[in-house]
């Protein structure tokens, strides 16, 4: 049954991609992360982040999350997420975004093989005076499916995921969503310290401007 859901999204991503995407984007995105349990069963990370666009030309961002939650028992955790971020324009000038949101996430184990389905409703305001009507919240759901093979003899972690987010409000938004099909590998350097390499295609499903965005992700997170 999860093969032929997991294959159901890959072919849907693919059909899609082909059927709706006309601009076409290389981007990087660089960061770090340090995180840990901060109290019994509670854990937080905070991940720093520039996001680069326009074939990677061009500072897109600058953002940090902070993602503090909860581990009810070994298949259930409970969180917030905030997001700080900077965000530039080729076209206007700089502007602030504020993100908050909560989340639920499912776990599961086989053996080595973990699997974890993620819920986000999140909210997000970007900076007055923008646009007619700044400041107005912008509503959304994400969920993600993600799978990751964790050996403990291995120094390499392979995952892949895939999610789609869904815009709630304004009301002119709620036809468009994106989705987002990631790949990855996370090297362990020693026991804090791992270095992860990925690629993800995203897709911007808009009614003028669909966006293709191929992504290159490199990143460094120490465990405290």
């Amino acid at each position: 049954m999860l093969r032929k859901f997991v294959f159901l999204l890959v072919v849907t991503l693919l059909h899609t991609v082909r059927g709706h995407s006309q601009e076409q984007d290389f981007q990087t995105w660089a960061g770090a992360e340090l995180g840990g349990e901060l109290f019994n069963k509670i854990n937080i990370e905070i991940a720093p982040e520039v996001r680069l666009a326009n074939n990677s030309s061009f500072a897109r961002s600058v953002l940090t999350d902070v993602d503090l939650s909860y581990k009810l028992n070994d298949f259930i955790r409970f969180g917030g997420r905030y997001r700080f971020a900077m965000k530039n324009s080729l076209d206007g000038p700089s502007y602030l975004v504020n993100r908050f949101g909560v989340y639920s996430r499912f776990d599961l184990r086989f053996d080595d093989l973990r699997i974890n389905y993620r819920v986000i409703y999140q909210q997000e305001y970007e900076g007055v005076g923008r646009r007619e009507g700044g400041g107005i919240a912008f509503l959304e759901h994400r969920h993600r499916i993600a799978l990751s093979y964790f050996k403990k003899k291995w120094n390499l972690r392979p995952s892949a995921s895939y999610e789609l987010f869904l815009q709630a409000k304004p009301g002119f938004l709620t036809d468009e969503f994106t989705s987002r099909l990631s790949m990855g590998l996370k090297y362990k350097i020693n026991k804090k310290l791992d270095l992860s390499l990925g690629y993800k295609l995203q897709n911007e499903y808009f009614e003028n401007n669909p966006l293709t965005s191929h992504i290159l992700t490199v990143g460094f997170s120490y465990g405290l």
